[in-house]
């Protein structure tokens, strides 16, 4: 079974993947949900096929992204970055440090660039967004990542067969600016910090994966709208779960009382934006990138300080 990593913003009805977040702008929206073997030569067709229908900006989504090889983050890498760009760098207190930078021999177009990231990004993530921040190649936008830093090897024990493994960490990496991305205990820094912070509350953060999953989902031939309703497990009876029937009293006590629901529509009518039909970090950065296409500011993106000054009374 071939799992594919790149994805897009809905599914076509002939199963495709939709990459236009604003197809007016050419604004291309394009995620990754791991980093294995085939992700960068997938994205690389991908990229190719939106700027040969006119990209202008493409927003590039590594949220919910744990990770996977190193080999595959330093390919995307290649693909974004100019050449000659130090993507990554280990060390260890037993190893000689080493830096890997980009080659550029499979560089893609230099449009403007925006990665959204969140506190579940990690690893090779954080390795890609890290490395286009530090050489100002786009804006990330969301919240810090996860801070998986560390070098993992796999030794073998129990002699030539290997019947067991113990793994063991022998360096960390960190980014292009010499920042180590592992969170250590006591820390106040790790990980990728986004340059536009936009924090979702956990109800929000459920949304988000509600609208992502039914974005997932192929509908039928002649269905134009898929209902989260028919996403969500959690308006089920006990006895239609995906685990299985609940029995006896366990039902019982898991069915809440009238005077229970009751008080949860108060609580729903309190607040109406309990249940957003918009993904907050996705819509952010749409409006950052139609604003930076409309404004023809200079890419990549220098860093400069943002100062504040109060109005007199």
């Amino acid at each position: 079974i071939k799992i594919r990593t790149v994805k897009g913003v809905s599914r076509e009805v002939n199963g495709q993947w939709n990459c236009w977040a604003d197809p007016d702008m050419k604004i291309a929206y394009v995620r990754l949900t791991g980093f294995m073997e085939d992700t960068a030569a997938e994205l690389s067709d991908q990229l190719e096929a939106l700027h040969r229908d006119g990209m202008r900006g493409v927003i590039l989504d590594l949220r919910f992204n744990p990770g996977g090889l190193l080999k595959t983050a330093v390919e995307i890498c290649d693909l974004l970055l100019p050449a000659d760009r130090v993507i990554v760098s280990t060390k260890g207190r037993a190893s000689s440090p080493q830096e890997v930078s980009s080659s550029r021999r499979n560089g893609l177009m230099d449009v403007p660039m925006i990665v959204l990231v969140n506190d579940i990004s990690a690893s090779a993530s954080e390795i890609v967004s890290g490395a286009i921040q530090d050489h100002h190649r786009g804006l990330i936008v969301g919240e810090r990542t996860f801070g998986k830093g560390l070098v993992q090897n796999l030794e073998a024990l129990g002699g030539p067969s290997g019947a067991s493994y113990i793994k063991l960490t022998t360096a960390k990496y960190y980014l292009p600016n010499g920042r180590c991305i592992q969170k250590e205990p006591g820390n106040a820094i790790w990980g990728v910090d986004p340059d536009v912070l936009v924090s979702l509350v956990p109800k929000e953060m459920r949304r988000v994966l509600e609208l992502r999953r039914k974005g997932d989902v192929l509908k039928g031939k002649n269905q134009q709208e898929l209902s989260l309703d028919a996403l969500d497990f959690d308006d089920m009876e006990p006895d239609e779960e995906p685990n299985g029937a609940m029995e006896g009293a366990e039902a019982a006590t898991s069915q809440p009382t009238t005077t229970q629901a009751a008080d949860a529509e108060d609580e729903d009518e309190k607040d109406e934006n309990i249940h957003p039909e918009i993904d907050p970090q996705y819509e952010a950065a749409l409006l950052v990138m139609r604003v930076r296409l409309l404004s023809n500011e200079p890419w990549p993106i220098e860093s400069r300080p943002v100062t504040a000054k109060a109005a007199g009374r």
